[in-house]
């Protein structure tokens, strides 16, 4: 439903509280069991509802959102509401801290020819709630050809990432390494099953980054990497591994630079 599409868009609800961090003592049975499948649905329900005509897009993913309980119970109260993550001139909930840069570079990448996905939802009545820098975003991106999706591995709020690699055991790092695999296949499923098979991925955060490097080479020793080609389901998917493009470790300017130029070139086919 229309509500349950904007719960998702807004929504980037903390699943601790939900299972408990105790699914992290037992990291073997959080792959099989309903915390991926939670993700699994939550990404459709954005994603789903977000058909994408040109089937051309790129996927930005982070390690996990930040954030507290205290966010999870704030999303929770405005579920009918749309998480239109950066919207210039826009004074609402959207993040721009973390989402600005990240329009930013993709904007630059493919010629200001972008948009976030929630434009290709029909808001002709959830945009009424919206102020007029959200409306007149909507108005003139929604023709855009690429559409930027959003995406974590783990979906669970914690402001310092730190804090959150407390509750892994990494005595089952192979399996925590299943699970990324997992949690990356699981967003490209739902976008392969939306028509979006023209796709470039940037993972945005280092530790992402050596984390999906060594889930799919399956080797350990390997600690950096610019650029794979990742092969899933008779697809190839062009990935390339960075850092933040906000907070304190943001990459400068150059090696930003250095990224835009990269994706331009290896999306030039699009």
């Amino acid at each position: 439903s229309r509500k349950e599409v904007f719960k998702f868009q807004f929504l980037r609800q903390n699943l601790e509280y939900k299972f408990g961090m105790n699914i992290w003592e037992d990291i073997d049975k959080l792959i099989e069991n309903k915390y991926l499948l939670e993700c699994k649905n939550r990404i459709g329900a954005t994603f789903s509802a977000n058909t994408n005509k040109t089937g051309k897009g790129i996927l930005i993913m982070g390690f996990n959102p930040a954030g507290d309980e205290k966010d999870v119970s704030r999303e929770n109260r405005q579920e009918n509401q749309i998480y239109v993550n950066y919207v210039e001139g826009n004074k609402g909930n959207d993040n721009q801290t973390y989402f600005k840069p990240i329009f930013e570079l993709c904007s630059k990448v493919f010629n200001y020819n972008c948009k976030w996905d929630w434009c290709h939802v029909d808001l002709a009545e959830a945009i009424k709630k919206e102020n007029e820098a959200v409306k007149n975003f909507y108005e003139s991106h929604k023709d855009k050809q690429i559409t930027v999706y959003t995406g974590e591995l783990f979906y669970i709020h914690q402001t310092h990432q730190s804090e959150l690699l407390k509750y892994f055991n990494f005595d089952n790092w192979n399996y925590i390494k299943k699970y990324v695999l997992n949690s990356l296949n699981a967003h490209l499923d739902v976008l392969l099953d939306n028509g979006v098979d023209k796709l470039i991925i940037y993972i945005n955060n280092a530790l992402a980054s050596k984390w999906i490097i060594q889930s799919i080479t399956n080797n350990d020793d390997i600690e950096y990497m610019s650029h794979t080609i990742y092969e899933y389901k008779n697809h190839k998917f062009n990935i390339v591994f960075g850092s933040m493009l906000s907070g304190q470790r943001a990459m400068d300017g150059y090696s930003r630079e250095r990224l835009i130029e990269q994706l331009r070139y290896l999306s030039k086919d699009f």
